[in-house]
């Protein structure tokens, strides 16, 4: 059944299904519509939410920590980027009032990673790795980073149906086990590529206005408050219901086998060009020699 749920969802209101998996909600009116639709019939709604829902400027974040909460007079109807996650930590609250919290269960996710990721966030890296050459690489070998691959998601989401789970969870790496350096080298060794990394402090990348996260993906400047909790999410209660992780180098060929699959020339759409990195790459070989 195809349809456009924020225009109409009467199709859905005589829906024969015990579940609903919702992996695109991102406006609160659209999912408190879809929610009023099956509620006389389904047992267990799954919202694929993400970590913005929360409060990122928290040191350390569990599911009990506190969320995003909309500005007075913030519209509900239309997906904004400045919004996502107080949207989405809206959209999770309408559910709970709708259906109630034993037949709600929330996704916390945090970066995924895999194959056919519309974003490249993770891709740009093992791709930028394999082709090899000095490799402009964000702050240190030791920089955190947490991610999880989607697929880990999607399996747990089942079990969460087989178990009948309700309540958030935090789907998302391990706090504190993984670095960047991890994720480069294990490219490297997956790859068997000659890359050689240069690795640039925070203050350079900063000073050259390089975006974090989407021009330099996995990077956010170690002093950027607003995102202060972001790695240092807490999992354990997934872990606990069935959340198992693969090995990082799992994750990295099947990344590198779906993006040699792609149409030849299909620019990533994440990452540095190859002319700003060999840029910046100058201009802090010029910073160091001075």
């Amino acid at each position: 059944m195809r349809g456009d749920r924020s225009a109409n969802v009467d199709d859905l209101i005589n829906i024969d299904a015990e579940v609903v998996i919702d992996t695109s909600g991102y406006t609160p009116d659209a999912v408190r519509a879809s929610a009023l639709a099956v509620a006389a019939r389904v047992r267990q709604y799954v919202f694929v939410s993400t970590i913005d829902a929360y409060d990122l400027t928290q040191p350390e974040i569990d599911e009990s920590s506190a969320t995003r909460v909309l500005p007075a007079g913030a519209q509900t109807s239309e997906m904004d980027v400045e919004l996502y996650g107080a949207h989405k930590a809206r959209c999770e609250r309408e559910l709970v009032e709708i259906l109630g919290p034993e037949r709600v269960t929330i996704v916390r996710a945090g970066l995924m990673a895999g194959p056919y990721d519309a974003t490249d966030r993770f891709t740009y890296w093992p791709v930028r790795v394999e082709r090899g050459g000095d490799v402009l690489a964000p702050r240190e070998r030791s920089m955190p980073v947490q991610l999880v691959d989607v697929r880990d998601v999607a399996c747990w989401v089942v079990g969460s149906i087989a178990q009948k789970l309700s309540g958030v969870f935090n789907l998302t790496g391990n706090p504190g086990e993984l670095t960047i350096g991890d994720v480069l080298e294990i490219a490297q060794r997956a790859t068997g590529s000659d890359a050689r990394f240069t690795w640039v402090p925070d203050s350079f990348l900063v000073e050259r206005a390089v975006a974090p996260w989407i021009e330099m993906p996995l990077w956010l400047p170690a002093d950027l408050e607003e995102f202060r909790g972001l790695l240092r999410i807490r999992n354990e209660r997934a872990r606990a219901t069935g959340l198992r992780l693969r090995p990082l180098d799992e994750t990295i060929r099947d990344v590198l086998a779906e993006y040699h699959q792609r149409d030849k020339g299909w620019p990533l759409r994440a990452g540095l060009s190859s002319a700003r990195e060999a840029e910046l790459l100058a201009s802090w070989l010029s910073v160091k020699a001075s």
